[in-house]
């Protein structure tokens, strides 16, 4: 475990026990979710296409609302979401009238001048659409004329945002140099390592750069190994060959820089780093650069890049490979390719014969987590079709890069080899694997909560009981939730609002950053405000100051602010719990029809637009519960209100009343089950009942509700569920005060008699 993360438990006890919230404050904004449809179910309109990305066993579910958990907090993508059934909703532990949050007493501060902040804000406005417009030398002359440091900075910021790749190296070094805790960093110095090679620097100057930084892009290895390359000593030789090799393999590279490359280090196109390139440019898709690399290296590769990209363009496999030989046909190139295509054919054992020869070291492939993600898909279908040995074979080896994948495939092994072939000990290896790389809460949680489930299995129950006791900590996850419950806790204790530190408040408030966020709330520029927010909260130091961010965003009235960095503080190990669940977003609304707990609304619309009152998703799901259109007048007409699809996304209380009534529809529809519920409103009726004939239903007393959960097919569903779930516990105990814990009631909830 990260020595970061060991420290969590400690911070969430001695540093805070308490969250923010300023009496200035009012709704919201953002992005928005996909649905589907399904004909025949009640209440409902005929179906919306699934989205069309890939998932496990079932292409077409597209990026969740916080896609998996370690999604970071300012990028909440659509989610695919369902538009179905009818009928009861469940009572639950608070009544449904939902009411304007009253934020806790606060400290007295003074507040920002907000007069001396916006007295530029109409020349601000005019630059920030000159710059947008591509019109840098007219946006230069009027920034010229700013006088508000903050002002300045900010439209030198938006002008890199938006016209880097035109802007010169001195300009943007100075800003990466001045202003290192501005965002996008990472962008910004690609910007900068495009014009130092273009611009043909000096060594000196190259060298002085990067001797603070490493390169971030091929424009950057290749500048940098020119300065090296001219410096003419054989370890500054070396040294360039390994950064250029590494850039021709790994990175994008345009004509112009190839041309360059091929110029100056013709000894990096070897046919082991041609045939590496290529695989990856199929990978992505870039056939064009593909068809041009496989031509420079010979036919056979012509022959293998044709057949590739036939069958990753739907043709036919039978026909793409017939020209293929035994010897080629076992290219990765190939060999991937072929066994994803068998795969959603639904011919899995086919496919596992194909990957139980594919490469299984992490240096041996080439996009080692689009491999890594098949491995997963293709173990999940083997489950389904009763072959968990075969499924344990598959994702056994890890060949992921990225910590996500790292701990996707070693948690799915683990829980294989537990929960189907009963080898407990075996899959407490998988979860300790896992472990050095899971950092964020729920991720922390997860890994505990399983490495408590295989030392229970293994009849080992004072190391279970720690195991638990660790993810416990955890209190706003699904994994620490469940680990409560485990233990026997039947309390939640949540966080209550922090008082916080008037100095720090006032000494951040005195800052570049924070008086560019509130010349952007005032210019109604929230989206762009919001990656200054996150930037700040993701670098404060210390808790007083952490919770002063949080008393800003607070102070800004959009929801989606404070739910940004209440996320980034809980990633960081302050709890700022209050923050990361507000209760501002959704307005007083009526009730209708069947209606559900009060608590659910929040825990759904958290998770769906982040309380984004006019969202709208690009498959047209609409506003703060994400509703679709042809849905959200079904539910009209049952509940005997008018309907009309532009108070969808300008009335918050509207959107609520037919969400919440559309909950309770789908709540009666599956019987009272909030698993099947949650489930049913991401990926669809029609795909949760496909999963009820293949894993048994969650009702059914005989089936394990975690494992059920465990095996939603869809990454971005499961997730949901958990999400959803765990927003629930938090909710009820923010909502009503109520400190029990109900998530193994709610997880059976709907269970036959």
């Amino acid at each position: 475990m990260k020595p970061r993360t060991r420290l969590l438990a400690g911070i969430a006890v001695a540093v805070l026990s308490t969250a923010v919230v300023w009496p200035d404050r009012t709704p919201v904004e953002m992005p928005a979710p996909q649905r589907n449809q399904e004909a025949g179910a009640p209440a409902v309109a005929p179906p919306a296409s699934v989205p069309a990305t890939e998932i496990a066993g079932a292409e077409g579910a597209s990026s969740a609302a916080e896609a998996i958990a370690e999604a970071d907090p300012t990028e909440m993508p659509p989610t695919p979401v369902n538009t179905d059934p009818a009928a009861l909703a469940y009572a639950g532990p608070d009544q449904m009238q939902s009411r304007d949050a009253k934020p806790p007493h606060a400290l007295s501060v003074a507040r920002p001048d907000l007069d001396a902040i916006t007295v530029e804000a109409d020349s601000v406005t005019q630059i920030i659409d000159l710059y947008r417009k591509g019109n840098i030398a007219e946006g230069d002359a009027l920034a010229a004329s700013l006088s508000g440091a903050a002002a300045r900075t900010l439209v030198e910021w938006i002008a890199i945002r938006h016209n880097g790749s035109h802007l010169g190296f001195n300009r943007l070094s100075a800003f990466l140099a001045d202003r290192p805790d501005w965002p996008q960093r990472d962008i910004t110095q690609r910007y900068a390592e495009r014009a130092m090679w273009r611009q043909k620097l000096p060594p000196a100057t190259t060298l002085s750069f990067f001797s603070r930084r490493e390169p971030e892009s091929a424009d950057g290895k290749f500048a940098l190994a020119l300065a090296y390359q001219q410096s003419g000593d054989k370890e500054s030789e070396k040294k360039a060959h390994t950064l250029v090799q590494d850039a021709w393999r790994n990175d994008p590279v345009d004509r112009d820089l190839e041309r360059a490359i091929r110029e100056s280090f013709p000894a990096v196109f070897t046919a082991d780093n041609n045939r590496a390139r290529l695989e990856r440019l199929a990978f992505r898709k870039d056939w064009t650069s593909a068809q041009r690399l496989a031509a420079d290296i010979g036919p056979t590769e012509v022959k293998l890049l044709k057949a590739r990209m036939a069958i990753d363009r739907g043709g036919n496999m039978k026909a793409a490979l017939n020209g293929l030989n035994a010897a080629e046909r076992a290219e990765p190139l190939i060999q991937f390719v072929e066994a994803q295509e068998l795969r959603r054919q639904g011919k899995r054992e086919e496919a596992a014969a194909i990957m139980l020869k594919a490469p299984t070291k992490r240096d041996a492939v080439v996009e080692g987590d689009q491999w890594a993600k098949e491995r997963q898909r293709l173990a999940r279908g083997l489950l389904e079709a009763g072959k968990p040995q075969l499924a344990y074979d598959i994702i056994k080896p890890n060949v992921a890069v990225s910590e996500a994948d790292t701990i996707e495939t070693e948690m799915l092994a683990g829980w294989i080899a537990l929960r189907f072939l009963d080898k407990p000990d075996l899959a407490a290896k998988h979860f300790t694997a896992a472990e050095p790389h899971a950092d964020l809460p729920t991720s922390v949680a997860r890994v505990a909560y399983w490495r408590g489930r295989a030392a229970e299995a293994a009849k080992n129950a004072v190391d279970a009981d720690t195991f638990y006791e660790a993810a416990a900590q955890h209190v706003t996850t699904y994994f620490g939730q469940l680990a409560r419950a485990k233990l026997g806790k039947t309390d939640l204790p949540v966080n209550p609002p922090v008082t916080g530190d008037v100095l720090a408040r006032a000494s951040l408030e005195k800052g570049e950053i924070v008086q560019a966020i509130r010349l952007l709330y005032h210019l109604d520029e929230r989206r762009i405000a919001t990656l200054l927010l996150d930037e700040l909260a993701r670098n404060v130091q210390g808790a007083d100051t952490m919770t002063a961010v949080a008393h800003i965003a607070a102070s800004l009235g959009d929801t989606r602010a404070e739910l940004v960095v209440g996320k980034r503080a809980l990633y960081r190990g302050f709890p700022l719990d209050r923050t990361a669940f507000p209760t501002s977003g959704i307005p007083t609304f009526e009730t209708a029809g069947d209606s559900v707990e009060k608590s659910m609304t929040y825990a759904i619309a958290r998770q769906e637009s982040a309380f984004a009152a006019d969202a709208v998703s690009s498959a047209g799901a609409r506003g703060l519960m994400q509703l679709m259109p042809a849905t959200a007048k079904a539910t009209a007409q049952k509940a005997g209100l008018p309907f009309d699809v532009d108070r969808l996304t300008s009335d918050p209380a509207y959107n609520a009343t037919l969400g919440t009534a559309h909950l309770g529809e789908l709540v009666g529809y599956w019987r009272g089950s909030y698993i099947l519920t949650f489930a049913a409103y991401n990926a669809g009726p029609g795909n949760v009942r496909k999963w009820i004939a293949a894993y048994g239903d969650p009702r059914d007393n005989g089936v394990d509700t975690v494992d059920w959960v465990e095996r939603i097919p869809f990454p971005e569903t499961r997730n949901y569920v958990q999400r959803v779930m765990e927003n629930l516990q938090v909710y009820r105990h923010i909502l009503s005060d109520r400190t029990a814990l109900f998530i193994e009631r709610d997880l059976r909830r709907g269970a036959f008699q």
